[in-house]
């Protein structure tokens, strides 16, 4: 597969997202997350729409890195150096 943007453009693009996003969230108060809306046909609160967007913005991303791990046939290594393996303290 040919075309999209370039590694560097997308990346940039994802972080001015979560930058804007994250300004927008940073100004809500209690009453604006408490609040019901009407979006797309569902009634969510304030707070049920900011799981739901970023239900949906791991998704997005997660398919970006499915389409690029199977697109260059390599591990990403998010976890490079660290031992998953290990046991949980409990």
């Amino acid at each position: 597969m040919k075309g999209g943007f370039a590694p560097s453009v997308l990346l940039d693009k994802i972080s001015n997202t979560v930058s804007i996003a994250t300004g927008i969230i940073k100004k809500l108060d209690e009453k604006a997350l408490m609040k019901t809306y009407s979006v797309q046909g569902f009634n969510l609160s304030g707070v049920g729409i900011l799981v739901h967007v970023t239900e949906h913005y791991s998704y997005h991303t997660g398919q970006i890195v499915f389409h690029t791990k199977a697109i260059k046939n390599v591990d990403l290594g998010f976890y490079a150096n660290i031992d998953l393996n290990q046991k949980n303290k409990v």
